[in-house]
């Protein structure tokens, strides 16, 4: 999966039930109205930093993360979904916006909230 085309009005893209395995940090700049991702029952095992900025709500629920990058929180997301994935520790940081954030079925033995 690349992003080969600017859509610069899209802000809605659903990319779920395919076969991608890596979210690349420029997969989504062309795009900066993009405010709703929806990612899940992909591959998805890594994701680069600073790949969400500018979204609202993010769907990677039924992947195989193992983790969760600490930029995550540095965005404007309001709403995560990270069930159904791998997840054995993350680091989670303060983020204003977010009101939801599902965790379910995964692998955590604690959570470290700051």
């Amino acid at each position: 999966f690349e992003s080969k085309s600017s859509l610069d009005s899209l802000e809605f893209l659903d990319l779920s039930f395919n076969k991608i395995k890596i979210i690349k940090n420029y997969y989504f700049k062309s795009n900066p109205r993009l405010d709703t991702l929806l990612l899940n029952n992909n591959r998805i095992l890594n994701i680069d930093s600073d790949s969400f900025k500018n979204l609202f709500i993010l769907d990677l629920s039924f992947n195989q993360l193992k983790f969760l990058l600490k930029s995550l929180n540095n965005s404007n997301l309001n709403k995560i979904f990270f069930n159904n994935n791998q997840i054995e520790e993350l680091e989670f940081t303060s983020n204003a916006y977010l009101r939801e954030c599902d965790l379910s079925f995964n692998r955590l033995t604690r959570i470290p909230l700051s």
